[in-house]
């Protein structure tokens, strides 16, 4: 693997807008200057040294040591606080009052990874095309956007690419030793090849609401998309839709341009398909012990215990966009007369420029 230290600066040879876009990408999550952990060019070791799995609930998350780090130290601040005698207080450099130190709380590791999203196992809808309930979705509420990223075609990206599928299969395997089967994550695509499945929640309950009464996808003033313009495709969902006001709001995709700007929901199905992407994403394990559907992981019955990873989305940045597609040639019924030879018809067709 490659060395954080050795991407110092890019060269000056790649002039492909592309190529440099994904450098440049690069080049600014192992400088540290991105909100993730680049999972590529690093070695395990020092990945070890930012995360670790913590049990909350029935579920290990994977957090930053440095969240652990100071709950731990607030705790421990605490404990001295409320073991200092009233009278002693005053000199301790310890609050007794919990209220006067802000109490920290753990942060899950962002991870990051450059992949390119597979064209025909994209699913981005805004609605999911949703139609009423099935395996992956009982209620409209639970839907979820799903893609596969698979390795990159650029010659650049793709030993980065083996090397974060590397150091994911050693995270995971802290938590899911045995022989119990691994399901939602690291999969195998339609040739054989390795690809990781990522999601995003669409809608969320609401819990705090806006002085407007709105129900508005996030906290930002400038929120445009809500339960009103969120679009559906199929009746059903409008009609459940309508009941969910005031309950849910949307959380649209956070995916962005190669300009950094948002992409619209309804324009994900054709922006993201085949695009090399940087994608921000964080960590959940549950180990399933039952035969029964679990509402949390949307995961079908299955025999026997295995690990369901969730790879939930931080954010979605296009560094390539997508190939063009071939258009399939329209169908059209077969003349008697070559409709190409315009004098030769019966009835010439004028052409339009």
């Amino acid at each position: 693997m490659h060395s954080p230290s050795a991407q110092k600066s890019l060269p000056e040879s790649f002039t492909d807008p592309t190529t440099r876009r994904i450098l440049e990408a690069k080049k600014k999550m192992l400088d540290g200057e991105s909100l993730g952990i680049y999972l590529g060019g690093r070695t395990m070791i020092s990945i070890k040294e930012m995360v670790m799995w913590h049990r909350i609930g029935s579920a290990n998350v994977l957090v930053t040591k440095e969240s652990v780090r100071a709950v731990q130290e607030y705790r421990e601040a605490q404990e001295a606080a409320n073991s200092t005698p009233p009278e002693n207080a005053a000199n301790s450099e310890f609050s007794t009052d919990p209220a006067s130190i802000e109490p920290p709380t753990l942060e899950p590791a962002i991870l990051s990874i450059i992949t390119t999203i597979d064209h025909d196992k994209c699913f981005v809808l805004p609605c999911n095309g949703w139609k009423g309930p099935s395996v992956g979705a009982q209620e409209f509420k639970d839907i979820k956007m799903t893609f596969q990223g698979k390795s990159p075609t650029n010659d650049v990206i793709v030993q980065d690419f083996k090397d974060a599928l590397n150091n994911l299969k050693a995270l995971v395997k802290e938590v899911s030793a045995g022989d119990a089967p691994m399901r939602g994550f690291l999969m195998s695509g339609t040739n054989g090849a390795p690809v990781l499945r990522f999601r995003h929640v669409v809608f969320e309950e609401v819990t705090n609401r806006p002085e407007d009464g709105s129900d508005t996808a996030s906290d930002n003033d400038d929120s445009e998309w809500t339960l009103d313009n969120w679009p559906v495709a199929h009746p059903a969902a409008a009609e459940v839709k309508r009941s969910m006001h005031g309950k849910y709001r949307p959380n649209p995709l956070p995916a962005y341009n190669t300009k950094g700007e948002i992409i619209a929901p309804e324009r994900c199905k054709t922006a993201l398909p085949g695009a090399t992407v940087r994608i921000n994403f964080t960590l959940t394990h549950w180990l399933i012990t039952s035969n029964k559907t679990d509402g949390k992981t949307n995961s079908s019955s299955g025999s026997g215990p295995y690990h369901i990873f969730n790879a939930d989305i931080d954010s979605i940045r296009v560094l390539s966009d997508p190939p063009a597609q071939v258009i399939t040639p329209r169908k059209r019924r077969t003349t008697r007369y070559d409709p190409d030879d315009v004098s030769g018809s019966p009835s010439p067709k004028k052409k339009k420029y």
